[in-house]
């Protein structure tokens, strides 16, 4: 890894097909970006996404249940049939980081 103008430079990634590649951090750090530009990522799944379709509020903690719920289902049928998967979350408390 590289940095440029302050930035970290993250190398192309050569990943397996049915890689789960997970990206958890602060609103606005580059996850989204990273992850449209990933060309070895097929999908991206988003639990604030998730959140936002469920609950109509991406940091609706009170949805997050539900949201992983839907994200596992997500996970599974993906990576079942060798997609390889960006899962990124931004508004998640730290309970239910563990």
């Amino acid at each position: 890894m590289t940095t440029t103008a302050g930035f970290l430079v993250v190398p192309p990634l050569d990943l397996t097909p049915g890689t789960l590649l997970v990206a958890v951090g602060p609103g606005a750090s580059g996850k989204s970006k990273y992850a449209v530009t990933a060309a070895a990522v097929d999908v991206v799944v988003c639990l604030d996404s998730l959140r936002r379709e469920i609950g109509g509020d991406a940091g609706d903690q009170s949805v997050t249940p539900a949201a992983v719920e839907r994200q596992n289902a997500l996970l599974e049928r993906y990576l079942s049939t060798g997609t390889t998967v960006f899962l990124e979350c931004c508004s998640l408390s730290s309970r239910c980081v563990h």
